[in-house]
């Protein structure tokens, strides 16, 4: 066969498939979608847990609040993380503002949650949800709480499940994973810019998460410890 032929037949299977996967479009997005979620039905438990990471529309925290309010459980638990510290410095500088887990903690209360049945833990954050899942633990173990349901986004439901088994190994622990609501789900993801780059930041972040070594970074905590109190009423 002649080099012009070869071009020719690459040029036809390569033609073919881009116009199959432009055809399958939407199966193969609800797939990528789908891929990602992991839920589990809800049961009564000791606390519910706020994954943090969801501080634009506070869908997490409105979730949890709709499941006490179901009387699932009696108590939210809200962890540090990363985003709290910038607080700080900015007040270094005169400029006045709440962090994350203040707004959390706000979402919950104007929810109806009481004030006393929120805890917050100020222990160090950092070490992304891995980190969060271990602060979590240390709550939970110096509390003497065996159940928990444990709120966050659909997308982050799948490597989530994976983390807590990790974070919570030997533990007789029972958790569930819940899905907090919101407008996106795994039949409309890519048409809203932000979910769409989290969907595609989970896939990177899930390949990571199955190597044979974890990175470790500068800013992650040395020691795990629950610091918990009640927001300021």
């Amino acid at each position: 066969m002649k080099r012009s032929a070869y071009i020719a037949l690459i040029i036809a299977i390569g033609a073919i498939v881009l116009i199959g996967g432009y055809s399958l479009r939407y199966r193969l997005l609800v797939a990528a979608g789908k891929f990602l979620e992991r839920t589990d039905a809800p049961f009564p438990a000791d606390v519910i847990i706020v994954i943090r990471g969801d501080e634009i529309y506070f869908n997490r925290a409105l979730t949890a609040a709709r499941l006490f309010h179901q009387g699932l459980a009696p108590r939210v638990y809200v962890s540090s993380a990363l985003d709290d510290l910038a607080t700080p410095a900015l007040r270094a500088r005169g400029i006045i503002m709440n962090e994350g887990q203040a707004n959390v903690a706000a979402v919950l209360m104007q929810s109806r949650v009481p004030c006393g049945q929120i805890l917050l833990d100020h222990s160090e954050p950092g070490g992304g949800t891995a980190g969060e899942l271990n602060r979590t633990r240390a709550m939970m173990t110096s509390r003497g709480y065996s159940s928990a349901l444990v709120v966050t986004s659909w997308y982050h439901t799948r490597r989530l499940r994976a983390l807590l088994e990790t974070a919570f190994k030997n533990s007789k622990v029972s958790l569930a994973i819940i899905a907090a609501e919101e407008p996106t789900n795994v039949s409309n993801w890519w048409l809203r810019r932000y979910i769409a780059i989290a969907v595609l930041e989970e896939y990177v972040k899930l390949i990571i998460a199955w190597l044979p070594f974890q990175p470790r970074f500068g800013d992650d905590p040395m020691q795990t410890e629950a610091r918990v109190t009640a927001p300021n009423c």
